[in-house]
């Protein structure tokens, strides 16, 4: 039973770090920034995902009907970076 909490434990502090694989569709630009854990704007959030991982906390606001989302992440305890998509989905700013 214990060694069951901590493999659970384990899993769940994990996750947000968590990478997705990087597609051969996109274009050679964005899978090698992906390879090198960077952002460039533009990206989707598969690419996002597949370059940080899963963010730590995400946040969507609405505005005249139209959806934004913001993904942070902690890779420091003294570091936050706010990820900002626009309406397509796309990454439209990235900020420390």
């Amino acid at each position: 039973m214990q060694i069951l909490t901590i493999c659970l434990l384990l899993l769940v502090f994990a996750l947000p770090g968590c990478k997705t694989a990087i597609s051969p569709e996109w274009s050679p630009r964005i899978q090698e920034a992906c390879e090198k854990g960077q952002l460039t704007i533009g990206m989707t959030r598969d690419q996002v995902r597949s370059s940080w991982g899963y963010p730590q906390n995400r946040h969507v606001f609405t505005t005249n009907s139209v959806s934004y989302e913001t993904w942070v992440y902690h890779p420091t305890r003294r570091s936050t970076w706010l990820v900002m998509f626009d309406p397509r989905g796309r990454v439209s700013s990235v900020s420390q």
